[in-house]
């Protein structure tokens, strides 16, 4: 039987130990094609690089067909690795595990999730993972990818409507409460960020991004990981509404 053929990337760069476990977990069950950052890329969202040469090395990784270290963000590793590295055609493409969760509008922003929706532009099926860090800011990998193995087998079965890809969330062991994965919507409230102001030593102002909140919307999938529930949420890429453009295109053509 011939094994899927999946490219993996991620936003927390080559050296995240959540990379090595997500790899090492995946080679079991497909070929690996690496493709990472070679620096933390972090909200970095959908962001490609345009203005100097994308440069890329061949490295050993274990478990890996193929890797390389990339000097770009998630979504130049995807594209770098369908359109030009990758000869062969890849079946998934899966982001992370990211260091922490990415839930609601962080979407967003996520260059974890940004890498899952690059594959869904190139028409080849995503998940963007993350998992929930414990309190002193660790992840059981011991715990969390039996999760994912439960996931990987039911997800890898089914065909995705086109442009969409999933958004994973693992929970911390600790969170646990109950053992069910569940598919949520995503928690679609304003997401606002708060500034730290500061002066620089000439004495002008900056400002520094301290934190952020968004309000829980009952049953999303930031209220169902607060729970502490490991959360699924399918994701498709913006499209032209029809009934709207029709409706715009006869408000222009009434003015005539």
């Amino acid at each position: 039987m011939t094994m899927m053929r999946v490219l993996v990337s991620n936003d927390d760069g080559i050296h995240s130990p959540a990379l090595k476990s997500l790899v090492q977990w995946l080679s079991q069950r497909a070929e690996v094609y690496l493709l990472a950052p070679a620096s933390e890329q972090s909200a970095t969202s959908q962001a490609i690089t345009m203005r100097h040469p994308l440069a890329f090395r061949k490295i050993d990784f274990p478990g890996c067909q193929a890797a390389y270290i990339v000097n770009g963000s998630p979504a130049d590793c995807v594209k770098l690795g369908l359109e030009v590295l990758i000869d062969q055609p890849v079946d998934w493409v899966m982001s992370g595990i990211n260091l922490g969760d990415n839930i609601g509008q962080y979407i967003y922003y996520s260059g974890t999730v940004a890498a899952a929706v690059e594959a869904s532009l190139h028409g080849v099926p995503a998940m963007a993972i993350s998992a929930r860090k414990s309190e002193q800011g660790q992840i059981d990998y011991n715990y969390i990818l039996p999760q994912l193995t439960k996931i990987w087998h039911t997800l890898s079965q089914i065909s995705l409507p086109e442009y969409c890809f999933y958004n994973i969330n693992l929970v911390k062991q600790e969170q646990l409460t109950t053992s069910k994965i569940i598919v949520a919507p995503l928690n679609q409230t304003e997401l606002r960020f708060e500034y730290q102001a500061y002066r620089t030593p000439k004495d002008e102002p900056v400002y520094w991004l301290h934190r952020s909140d968004q309000n829980v919307v009952d049953k999303s999938d930031l209220e169902r990981v607060l729970a502490g529930y490991t959360t699924i949420t399918p994701i498709q890429l913006a499209s032209t509404p029809r009934s709207f453009w029709q409706a715009l295109q006869e408000v222009f053509d009434a003015e005539s």
